[in-house]
């Protein structure tokens, strides 16, 4: 059963652990996940899904 004023999901779960006041800190920058973020914690170079998929569909026609 759930409580009054209690979160609905899993969002609003986390949401209200950020702070100790059961709300998000809205002054608090979030971090920077993109590609490049991606490629240097992996340490290696991350390639395009689509250029990948469009060169196997292409080695597959020429191999048909």
């Amino acid at each position: 059963m759930r409580r009054a004023g209690s979160p609905r999901s899993a969002a609003g779960i986390f949401a209200s652990n950020l702070t100790g006041e059961g709300r998000s800190d809205a002054s608090q920058r979030a971090s920077v996940r993109d590609a490049s973020w991606l490629r240097d914690a992996l340490g290696r170079e991350l390639h395009d899904p689509y250029a990948l998929y469009e060169a196997e569909r292409a080695a597959g026609e020429v191999n048909r």
